[in-house]
């Protein structure tokens, strides 16, 4: 049964080497309501479409030579002139928005050539996607560690044991 678990760690690998493109959430600004989505990719990208979820989409940049449109959820680009963005790495697009839930914000789940979350090429042709991680919100407990879990007791001590008796 030990060597099931090897095969599946290299198809996992190997699904995983297979993505052309890589996107992550970056530069978030909670207050301006503003965010990158960073792209880095192996060959051109003709058009993309994605949700955003955690958030109301209020707007997005467009790269040159590109049509975008957007809903609350979701951002579609693509290009009315065969237009491609080539590969490289840098900022696939800036967003604006409102609403934000205070918790995460994250790219809707990859549909593949039949969805709402999918990258293609010029010629329409799906590319698989690393969808990269969600952003996350945490604040800082009263110890100053990030997402940590220490409040403060009865006497207002951090990480406190409460009043004695």
């Amino acid at each position: 049964m030990k060597w099931y678990k090897h095969i599946v760690l290299l198809l996992v690998a190997t699904v995983t080497a297979w993505s052309a493109v890589s996107l992550e959430i970056q530069n978030v600004d909670t207050g301006a309501g503003t965010l990158d989505v960073y792209m880095i990719n192996d060959e051109p990208v003709g058009g993309f479409q994605f949700e955003l979820l955690g958030i109301n989409i209020t707007g997005a940049s467009t790269p040159d030579g590109f049509f975008v449109s957007t809903s609350s959820t979701t951002i579609l680009a693509f290009s009315l002139t065969g237009a491609t963005i080539p590969a490289g790495e840098g900022i696939l697009t800036q967003v604006s928005f409102d609403s934000f839930n205070g918790e995460s914000i994250c790219f809707g789940e990859d549909t593949g050539s039949s969805g709402g979350t999918a990258i293609s090429d010029g010629t329409g042709n799906y590319i698989a996607a690393d969808w990269g991680d969600c952003y996350c919100e945490l604040a800082l407990d009263c110890a100053g560690e990030c997402g940590g879990t220490a409040g403060l007791d009865e006497c207002g001590e951090c990480g406190g044991s409460g009043i004695s008796d």
